[in-house]
């Protein structure tokens, strides 16, 4: 959906009124690189244990992440298959 364009006047600000705002951008830029230094470093450490197990036909394995007894995903071996017979028009 377009919008109409809507003529408006250019106001010339005074001298005062950019010096404000020119002092505004600058203490939002200053405060805003001072959030950044402020930010604690992430760290992280990849623990691998290794495992070796089968899942059954139709069967489940869960896995916890974060060792807290509730497992965060579950990988399912599961198939399906379909048989029918479908009737089709017969053509005249």
């Amino acid at each position: 959906m377009k919008r109409k364009s809507v003529g408006r006047q250019t106001v010339k600000l005074s001298d005062s009124t950019c010096r404000l705002l020119d002092s505004y951008a600058l203490a939002a830029q200053t405060a805003g690189v001072g959030l950044l230094a402020l930010a604690m470093p992430a760290e992280g450490k990849i623990i691998y244990t290794p495992v070796h197990h089968t899942i059954a036909r139709h069967g489940s394995f869960k896995i916890d992440l974060n060792h807290d007894s509730i497992p965060d995903f579950t990988l399912q071996n599961k198939s399906r298959c379909r048989i029918g017979l479908r009737s089709l028009p017969q053509s005249r």
